[in-house]
């Protein structure tokens, strides 16, 4: 007799389920849609009672000095600007230049610079050279691609070991 009714629950359950959903649905939107009615009622009352003229005044004065401070240095946050650290690195026959951001981050730049002069190097008809006259230090427009990767490399694995 007990298996029977529990089969018989069972069978049901989903229809009982679905009722129930669609049962506290209904109620729900109903009480909502109650408890707004005497919400609107309750704030069109407010709304209608005269305010006092020092209450007004009140009010804008303190909005304009919510406003003031606002944009003024008092309320902004304050996030402090970490100049990135540089330093030329020696790598071959020239140096590059590295910024660190952080910790994690560093950056290489793309043109290396003479070993001799600490210049960054510039376009010299199909090379780039050092830019201080007589300096024989330069490198292929051709081969600076390859030549900045094996830099790149090579400073990473630099900096990796001062970490460790």
């Amino acid at each position: 007799m007990l298996l029977k009714r529990i089969k018989k629950l069972f069978e049901n359950i989903e229809s009982t389920i679905t009722t129930v959903i669609v049962l506290a649905l209904a109620g729900g939107s109903i009480g909502i849609l109650a408890l707004s009615k005497k919400a609107l009622n309750i704030f069109l009352h407010l709304a209608n009672i005269p305010t006092p003229l020092w209450a007004t005044i009140a009010l804008v004065l303190l909005c304009v000095l919510y406003m003031y401070l606002r944009g003024n240095q008092y309320f902004q946050r304050k996030v402090p600007y970490h100049h990135p650290k540089e330093e030329l690195i020696p790598v071959g026959s020239f140096k590059w230049m590295v910024r660190h951001a952080n910790q994690n981050v560093l950056n290489i730049e793309g043109l290396p610079y003479c070993s001799e002069h600490e210049c960054s190097f510039i376009p010299r008809d199909s090379n780039w050279a050092c830019p201080i006259s007589g300096c024989k230090s330069n490198v292929s427009k051709y081969d600076l691609d390859s030549v900045g990767v094996a830099a790149s490399s090579i400073i990473e694995s630099l900096i990796r070991q001062k970490k460790c």
